[in-house]
């Protein structure tokens, strides 16, 4: 007996609640209006208030505080209002700012179900706010209601959690995120083409790309645009000023110093482009056996980077303070190009986490800077170019038709040895992917199933 009116009792307050969640406050008549539109019943700002603050409303809390209790979840507010504190069994106390949690109210009216963005504007908002009260509910809700505007704000106990700013939980972010040395590669990671014909296959190749900024695909059919295909398993390619998909051959008068047969240093591509690629996939179609040399070279400038600010602390802030001149200038093509951008080489936060490498000597123009500081660039310059051609990461093998080479242009310098043709042919084609959407891919997938791995900076300029 005691057992059925408990849970009438819980059905009544549940049926109550939501009755009470129906009403939104219409900040601009200050009053709640139910949301079906004939049933509109409009109370002035004093009643709607006196009400939230008597009777009804503190019962109905009353039971929110007591259901979450026997959760073990608390949450109170700061004696000056302007701190809501949360208290979580086996969990770190949680602070949130008053200014913080209406910015991000995440009820209905202050962000679009749909869409997920802020419907509320900045000029909406007040540029302090105190908690007037807060509850928690028996469906992990937080409601807030505040002493400067008539408004209710509501967030999941969940979205509170995931997004925690205290120091431990920001430590535990950017340890989670932040690249290591054992995320280096030490031999080249594969996988087999057959493999990406399933999400999960799609999943470890995106992984290993994220893990160790490389992965070769084996076995992949020599058909012409199959570089447009496999690189289409993770998100449509980018388009740049040298087309969708392109093909490195050697030609007598190239459009790039990659369709000729010179050696090429480490490099990344298109650096001159505010932003360049993210993913670069280069699909060997064919490499006759009779052609010497056209090894490809592979190096992390994230190591590098991260070597230089260790060992030459002084050198490592130079390339992160001086811009260089990154530069494409080619009036002799069917598109004529000018493009020229300039950075540092070294993109970091102040407390010196690497968050961008850019690296391309070969697309480099005449240094612009200060006179004071132009030896003291030079000598920065040379010691990072010597820490990449030493870097123990190097990796170099020879392609093979049907290798399909995909790696973070962000954070993987490539280059190629010298070759000679011996008459025969040496075709590979090519394509690139957005980083962002790149790493959207990847985070969405890594969410699945319950994977939740951690994703590692790609080295898209974004603070850890």
């Amino acid at each position: 007996m005691q057992y059925r009116n408990l849970v009438a009792r819980v059905a009544i307050f549940k049926l109550s609640y939501r009755r009470f969640a129906s009403l939104h406050i219409n900040q601009q008549s200050s009053c709640f209006t139910p949301l079906t539109p004939s049933l509109s019943t409009c109370y002035k700002k004093e009643h709607t208030l006196n009400s939230v603050n008597n009777g009804f409303a503190k019962n109905m809390f009353k039971g929110f505080i007591n259901s979450a209790a026997e959760e073990k979840v608390s949450i109170k507010v700061s004696q000056d209002k302007r701190l809501a504190i949360l208290s979580e069994a086996n969990e770190e106390t949680l602070n949130f700012h008053a200014l913080w949690l209406r910015h991000n109210c995440q009820c209905s009216d202050c962000k679009q179900p749909y869409s997920g963005q802020k419907a509320i504007t900045v000029a909406q908002l007040k540029k302090a706010y105190t908690i007037k009260s807060v509850h928690v509910d028996s469906e992990k809700f937080v409601h807030i209601l505040w002493n400067e505007e008539n408004h209710l704000s509501r967030f999941p106990l969940m979205f509170l959690r995931e997004n925690r700013y205290s120091d431990d939980a920001l430590r535990r972010q950017k340890s989670n995120s932040s690249l290591a040395v054992e995320n280096t590669a030490s031999v080249l990671p594969k996988i087999k083409y057959e493999a990406l014909l399933n999400e999960e296959g799609v999943f470890q190749w995106m992984n290993m790309i994220n893990l160790h900024g490389l992965c070769l695909i084996q076995g992949v059919p020599l058909s012409d645009g199959m570089v447009r295909n496999v690189a289409k398993l993770i998100w449509p390619i980018q388009h740049t000023i040298y087309g969708s998909v392109w093909d490195v051959k050697s030609d007598p008068r190239p459009i790039n110093i990659a369709y000729s047969d010179v050696k090429l240093d480490f490099h990344m591509d298109l650096a001159y482009y505010e932003s360049p690629p993210g993913i670069q996939f280069l699909h060997c179609m064919r490499f006759d056996d009779c052609i010497e040399g056209g090894d490809s070279l592979f190096v992390d400038a994230w190591h590098a980077a991260e070597t230089l600010r260790v060992k030459h602390p002084e050198d490592f802030e130079i390339l992160t303070r001086i811009p260089a001149t990154f530069q494409k200038i080619h009036s002799d093509r069917d598109h004529p190009v000018h493009m020229i951008y300039r950075r540092p080489h070294i993109m970091a936060t102040p407390d010196g986490q690497i968050v961008g490498v850019f690296w391309a000597p070969a697309f480099e123009g005449p240094l612009q800077i200060k006179e004071d500081l132009v030896e003291h660039y030079y000598r920065a310059y040379h010691r990072f170019a010597t820490l990449i051609d030493n870097s123990p990461t190097k990796i170099s093998f020879r392609l093979v038709p049907g290798d399909l080479i995909s790696f973070n242009n962000r954070r993987i310098l490539h280059a190629r040895s010298e070759f000679h043709l011996n008459d025969g042919v040496r075709h590979l084609q090519g394509c690139y992917m957005n980083i962002d959407e790149y790493q959207s891919r990847l985070e969405v997938l890594s969410r699945r199933n319950g994977k939740q791995h951690p994703v590692k900076h790609t080295l898209n300029q974004s603070w850890l």
